[in-house]
C-alpha cells in the first residue's frame, strides 16, 4: 500500500478531506466521515456510467476524480478551483500507472473473465463421459477436458440414479492451477445412470 501512502501524503498536503474508493464501493482509505462516504458510494454506479478515467466532476464543495477504471478519488474542499485542479493533475501524471498496476480489478475482472474452461460431462452405466467442452484462449485440449470430466463425474460414483439433487462445489485441479466450480444436476437423457 506504499502508492496509497503517498498519495495520501500528496493530498493532505493541500486537502485534509478525500477518500479513495474502487468501483465495487470498497472504501480503500478514507478521511471523510463514515456517514457521509457511505452517502456518495451509493452513487458509484452513475458515476461510473458517466465519468471516464482521467475526468472530474465538481459540484460545490466535493470534487469527484476517476483516476483509472476502477479507481475513484473523493475531495471536500472550499480550496480555490484552480490549486484542486492542479492536484488532480498531479495526481494524474504521478499516481495513475502505479494505481492501474496496484489495483488490477478492471471490468473484465467478472467471473466470465476468469474462466478458463467449460466441461459438460455425463455419468453413464459405464462411468463419466465427456459430452462437450470449451475453452478460453486454448487452455485446455480434448485430453484435458476428459480428465476435467473423470475427476468431476467421479464424485457421483455412489449416486446409482445419479445427481438427484443438484450439488455446487468446489474442486481443486492442480496440474491446471485452477479451481473448478463444478454443478451436478439431473437431465432426462436415456445413456445416463438413472436415465
Amino acid at each position: 500500500m506504499q502508492t496509497i501512502d503517498s498519495l495520501s501524503n500528496a493530498i493532505t498536503q493541500i486537502i485534509p478531506k478525500y477518500a479513495f474508493v474502487l468501483d465495487t464501493g470498497s472504501i480503500i482509505k478514507s478521511t471523510i466521515s463514515e456517514e457521509n462516504i457511505l452517502q456518495l458510494t451509493k452513487f458509484l454506479p452513475k458515476i461510473c456510467k458517466d465519468l471516464k478515467p482521467g475526468s472530474y466532476i465538481h459540484k460545490s464543495k466535493l470534487y469527484i476524480y476517476r483516476v483509472t477504471t476502477n479507481f475513484i478519488l473523493f475531495l471536500l474542499s472550499d480550496k480555490d478551483k484552480q490549486v484542486i485542479l492542479t492536484l488532480l493533475e498531479d495526481i494524474g501524471q504521478k499516481f495513475t500507472l502505479k494505481i492501474a498496476r496496484e489495483f488490477k480489478l478492471h471490468p473484465n475482472s467478472s467471473l466470465g473473465s476468469i474462466i478458463q474452461s467449460i466441461v459438460f460431462s455425463v455419468t453413464t452405466e459405464r462411468g463419466p463421459e465427456l459430452m462437450d467442452w470449451m475453452a478460453s484462449n486454448n487452455s485446455i485440449d480434448d485430453k484435458d477436458a476428459y480428465k476435467i470430466a473423470m475427476k468431476t463425474m467421479l464424485n457421483l460414483t455412489d449416486e446409482l440414479e445419479g445427481a438427484k439433487k443438484k450439488v455446487l462445489f468446489f474442486q481443486p485441479f492442480l496440474m491446471y492451477d485452477a479451481l473448478g466450480i463444478s454443478y451436478l444436476f439431473q437431465i432426462p437423457f436415456p445413456g445416463a445412470r438413472g436415465g
